[in-house]
């Protein structure tokens, strides 16, 4: 991917969630939800606080200011599936297709972030996408 500046970025990354949640509605039938799109820096920071100084689980390896998160560069949202006018919670077919279809627009997928198809214990964020950038 050529250099793109931060609003470029932002407008590719919208453009290929777009065409995810297009393709997932009219091709599989599946209905996904943008839950989480921006984080603001202390919103980041207190999902980092979880399982650390907040009980719970690890939720984050970002800290939003030392490690910044691409939802706070507007380049990353966690999307929800809903059936039957309900959030379904947990890895099922409709999350792993969500995987498929951003695979194929280029996207990042939090459910596989190694993308070597295989589940590992950190393939866990699968609620996840992602502009995938060259670091």
């Amino acid at each position: 991917m050529e250099e793109m500046t931060r609003t470029e970025e932002r407008v590719e990354f919208l453009q290929r969630l777009s065409r995810v949640i297009y393709v997932l509605k009219n091709d599989y039938y599946l209905e996904f939800m943008i839950i989480w799109y921006h984080r603001t820096k202390d919103q980041q920071k207190a999902l980092y606080e979880i399982g650390r100084s907040i009980p719970g689980k690890i939720v984050t390896n970002c800290d939003g200011e030392i490690k910044i998160s691409n939802h706070q560069l507007w380049i990353a949202a966690d999307l929800v599936l809903i059936q039957y006018g309900k959030i379904v919670w947990g890895r099922c077919e409709g999350y792993e297709r969500l995987g498929e279809v951003a695979f194929s627009e280029g996207l990042g997928w939090g459910g596989d972030w190694d993308e070597d198809g295989e589940e590992d214990p950190t393939d866990y964020d699968i609620y996840h996408v992602e502009l995938r950038r060259e670091v």
